[in-house]
């Protein structure tokens, strides 16, 4: 949603994508690095993933409750950027919510409008995405919702349930609540060519490799494509979309190149009994991309269910 607003700005002149983001926010981001908004939607920016260890909650105790605090934007941005850049802008890729709560913070200054509104505008409001807010730094979720859960806490005490959350600390990265027949429309209009203009479109799906995948998934601006040839075979097709998560919860959301078929995927991590039969379920799901769907596929798919049984 944050690149689709950024690259909506580019497509009405408002900034430039290889232009610095200190032109838009300057004294922001406290290297001497020039970092293009390419860069950061891209994440080849070399900005830090999250915060800095000295801000960052690792013992259970902590992490429950990290989830009451509160980030203000631009404190989320330099609680971050105390680190070093990983490596100089435009020479490696490395995932950073800090450079897309940069992003979301653009959007706010060069439309001089909360974020939540103008994802109302420009997205949810036009496609009728009746299930998809940005709670800001309100952490109840208004409205009926699935659970997360975590295991904080070793046995006997049970699940922790994480659904009550401040998501301030990852504005405009993962801090805005959907439901899967949203995120799937979202993606049909997206890839079909409602929301941007061909040639933006286009370079959101330009692609650099994400390390250590052997060039099976790949990240463009925003946007994420994965092979399928390790499971339908050869030839197959790529999916386009994007994968996340916050505590209590990962999505695994994606659809075929023209955005006419699309699957959504959300539970809570590392809860299952069986990994692997959980894998096989949503494999099985996948499988229905191939076309047609391959013997390999279905009998991997069957392979990884059966561990269930």
């Amino acid at each position: 949603f944050t690149a689709t607003l950024v690259l909506k700005l580019a497509a009405n002149g408002r900034l430039g994508l290889d232009e610095p983001v200190a032109k838009y926010l300057p004294g922001l981001l406290p290297y001497p690095e020039p970092i293009t908004v390419r860069q950061l939607l891209q994440h080849t920016s070399g900005l830090p993933r999250d915060l800095a260890p000295q801000y960052t909650w690792t013992t259970a105790a902590e992490i429950d409750t990290e989830r009451f605090v509160h980030f203000g934007e631009v404190e989320a941005i330099h609680d971050s950027t105390v680190q070093p850049l990983l490596f100089p802008p435009g020479t490696n890729w490395s995932y950073s919510n800090t450079g897309y709560n940069v992003l979301a913070l653009l959007v706010e200054k060069l439309t001089g409008r909360r974020f939540e509104q103008v994802l109302a505008d420009w997205i949810t409001g036009p496609l009728h995405l009746a299930d998809t807010f940005l709670p800001r730094d309100f952490p109840l979720v208004p409205r009926p919702a699935v659970h997360g859960y975590e295991q904080l806490y070793p046995a006997p005490r049970g699940l922790t349930d994480v659904t009550v959350y401040n998501l301030s600390r990852y504005f405009g990265a993962g801090n805005i609540i959907s439901s899967g027949a949203d995120l799937n429309r979202f993606f049909r209009a997206l890839l079909g060519g409602e929301l941007l203009p061909a040639g933006l479109l286009a370079q959101m799906k330009t692609t650099v490799p994400w390390p250590g995948q052997d060039g099976l998934v790949g990240y463009g601006l925003g946007l994420m494509r994965v092979s399928l040839t390790g499971i339908c075979g050869p030839g197959a097709p790529d999916v386009w979309g994007h994968a996340g998560d916050v505590p209590g919860y990962n999505t695994w959301s994606m659809s075929d190149e023209a955005g006419t078929r699309g699957i959504t995927v959300a539970s809570s991590p590392d809860l299952s009994a069986s990994p692997a039969a959980a894998a096989g379920r949503v494999l099985a799901m996948v499988t229905e991309f191939c076309t047609p769907a391959s013997p390999s596929a279905q009998a991997r798919a069957s392979q990884l269910q059966s561990a269930l049984r």
